[in-house]
C-alpha cells in the first residue's frame, strides 16, 4: 500500500468515527438534528425506539 493510500484510509476512518460520535451525542442530549430535545436519552427517551418500532 502506498503512503498516500494509507493516509486516505486513515482520514476516512477518523471521519467515520466522528460521524458515529456525532450521532451518539445527538441521541444523548437531543441537539435537535435527528433527535428532538424532549426525546433525548438523558430525558428518558429511548435511543433505539425508531429502529425497534420501524425496523
Amino acid at each position: 500500500m502506498t503512503p498516500a493510500t494509507r493516509r486516505l484510509l486513515a482520514v476516512v476512518r477518523i471521519a467515520l468515527g466522528f460521524i458515529f460520535l456525532w450521532a451518539f451525542v445527538d441521541k444523548l442530549f437531543g441537539l435537535g438534528f435527528a433527535t428532538q430535545p424532549q426525546n433525548a436519552w438523558i430525558r428518558g427517551g429511548s435511543p433505539t425506539y425508531g429502529f425497534l418500532t420501524f425496523g
